[in-house]
């Protein structure tokens, strides 16, 4: 190629370049540079609060209270008579919540107190078993405890000479002040120690001998005196009673007057039970017995 022909390429080549743009591809061309401004963001209108409607709340329909349902009472049993009939110990019988066994009849009935004559505890068995023993008939069970009856106010109170009578410890000491002693396993007491006949006496005093039981032992002592007679002349006799401290003891069944009973000594024996005793003793015994001061 001439050299005339490239240069007139080249001339037409920069006159193409040098055209004018169009105004629309200015503009594009501008945009493209420019940096577009930002809307404004538009702030979030806070929701209005909508006041909730109370909702009126349904009446509850109450409840109908139930009548207080009165308390049934408790049912007790009741004891069955025949269960304790068929008892003959009074051991067996005391034992047996539903019986009591009667110190008079000598015989287990149902429970219905535990007073007099009726008793509940077993510690007073001994006794009534000696009662059972000796079997008295009902003729001369009912002679004893008539006996008993017309001594128990000599006993229990004594007479207006304040040393007769009074064989229980409150008794003697209520209108005498002289010096005694007593033995702690008998429960027995003498007074006038320097007399010739002492004043013997069942020691009443806390944990001693009851009114019940003196009248035990002594209606077993008459009760022997009164078989022991059979049938003849009743006189002054003392016999081997056992006691509810399981200690047998010499009772005295005193004939004379309305009669008297009292204990024959102060100290436990080894005679034969049911059998005549001669005094125990009034002396003191190392370990067993207690001085009581005169006041």
């Amino acid at each position: 190629m001439k050299f005339s022909t490239i240069l007139c390429l080249v001339v037409a080549s920069l006159s193409v370049s040098a055209l004018p743009v169009a105004e629309s591809d200015l503009a594009v061309r501008a945009k493209i540079g420019k940096p577009v401004a930002a809307k404004p963001v538009t702030k979030p209108v806070a929701a209005k609060p909508v006041a909730a409607k109370p909702v009126a709340a349904k009446p509850v329909a109450a409840k109908p209270v139930a009548a207080p349902v009165a308390a049934k009472p408790a049912t007790v049993a009741k004891p069955q008579a025949s269960v304790c009939n068929g008892i003959t110990s009074c051991l067996a019988c005391t034992k047996n919540t539903a019986c009591a066994f009667n110190s008079n009849t000598l015989k287990c009935a149902a429970r219905t107190t535990t007073a007099a004559p009726f008793v509940t505890n077993s510690q007073l068995c001994p006794p009534l078993k000696q009662a059972q023993q000796i079997a008295p008939t009902e003729s001369i069970a009912q002679q004893a405890k008539d006996k008993f009856a017309a001594m128990s106010n000599h006993i229990f109170v004594g007479e207006k000479d304040p040393t007769s009578g009074r064989h229980t410890f409150s008794a003697w000491t209520a209108a005498n002040k002289d010096a005694g002693r007593c033995d702690s396993e008998s429960k027995l007491c003498v007074f006038r120690l320097n007399n010739a006949i002492p004043k013997t006496v069942f020691d009443d005093r806390t944990g001693g001998f009851t009114k019940s039981d003196v009248q035990q032992m002594c209606t077993t002592a008459i009760t022997l005196n009164l078989q022991s007679s059979a049938g003849g002349a009743v006189r002054d006799a003392a016999f081997v009673v056992q006691t509810k401290f399981g200690k047998p003891v010499c009772v005295q069944h005193q004939v004379a007057g309305q009669g008297s009973c009292f204990p024959l000594g102060i100290h436990a024996t080894t005679s034969k039970l049911n059998s005549k005793c001669a005094s125990s003793g009034n002396q003191p015994v190392v370990g067993k017995t207690t001085e009581i001061a005169a006041r």
